[in-house]
């Protein structure tokens, strides 16, 4: 599993979904900080969609490799 999803990246993510799960309660309490909200969000999905793009060529990768044994 961390040759496909190394445990640094999976804590940048956690620490994304904290900072946007904290900025989301915050926005209850001060409207403006929408914007960082957003942002946040953006930076939150951009990465997991980074990470499983990866996780999907490192897959394909190693099944190729195991299929070619076979």
């Amino acid at each position: 599993m961390h040759d496909i999803l190394l445990k640094r990246h999976g804590e940048i993510q956690f620490l994304l979904h904290l900072l946007t799960l904290v900025t989301l309660f915050s926005t209850i309490l001060f409207p403006p900080l929408y914007l960082l909200l957003a942002s946040l969000l953006l930076a939150e999905f951009s990465w997991l969609s980074f990470l499983i793009g990866k996780a999907y060529y490192l897959y394909k990768h190693h099944y190729n490799n195991i299929s070619q044994l076979l």
